[in-house]
């Protein structure tokens, strides 16, 4: 038991470090090419330099689980990974917002296998309720439903192909999870703290 118990850990701690990896690595090079790209209006979030937009329209909506929050008028996307930190930050921060939609896109972005696995069952859940409990007890606090044995659901797959033919303004968009999309059609990849996503929320480009 102490052998598999060190064996997870160490997988955790790959997948992690994988994660941080992969999203520095990646913003580095977008960050070095919006500078040379025509963006949509100055935003005024720090540290934020990221201006990138995106067809709101055009998201696979019927592949998403849907958090309504109050009267649910305002509506984002996010695109994460169950087993990537930065997508726990990312839901954190989303969990303190209200009159909102939120549109959930879990797929194994990162994850391998096991998110593959995790996400299935999070789709295979009866309800779109049922689905979004799933989704957050899973990326908050790390607990798995009880298993659905004949578990067929595929979303998690359909959503990782969407998702890479995505386009932007600056073209193809860049396959980062988390990923923040909003009505207004700007992109961020990564988390945002919880007051600057309320203002890109109301933002009008």
């Amino acid at each position: 038991m102490a052998v598999e118990l060190d064996r997870r850990e160490t997988e955790r701690k790959k997948m992690i470090i994988k994660c941080i990896k992969l999203f520095f690595t990646l913003a580095l090079l977008f960050l070095g090419q919006v500078q040379a790209q025509i963006t949509p209006a100055s935003v005024d979030v720090p540290g934020w330099d990221s201006r990138e937009m995106l067809d709101f329209s055009t998201l696979p909506f019927e592949l998403s689980i849907k958090e309504i929050k109050g009267d649910g008028s305002r509506q984002l996307a996010l695109f994460g990974d169950p087993n990537c930190p930065y997508t726990k930050q990312a839901v954190e921060q989303l969990s303190e917002l209200t009159d909102v939609t939120i549109h959930v896109f879990p797929a194994a972005f990162i994850g391998g296998q096991k998110s593959e696995s995790q996400v299935q069952q999070v789709f295979c859940r009866s309800t779109n309720e049922e689905r979004v409990a799933a989704w957050k007890s899973l990326v908050l606090q790390g607990e798995e439903s009880e298993v659905i044995t004949d578990c067929r659901a595929n979303n998690g797959e359909k959503i990782r192909a969407s998702f890479g033919q995505l386009r932007s303004s600056v073209g193809l968009y860049r396959n980062i999870a988390p990923t923040l999309i909003f009505s207004n059609d700007l992109a961020h990849p990564g988390p945002l703290p919880a007051d600057d996503i309320e203002f890109l929320l109301d933002y009008q480009p």
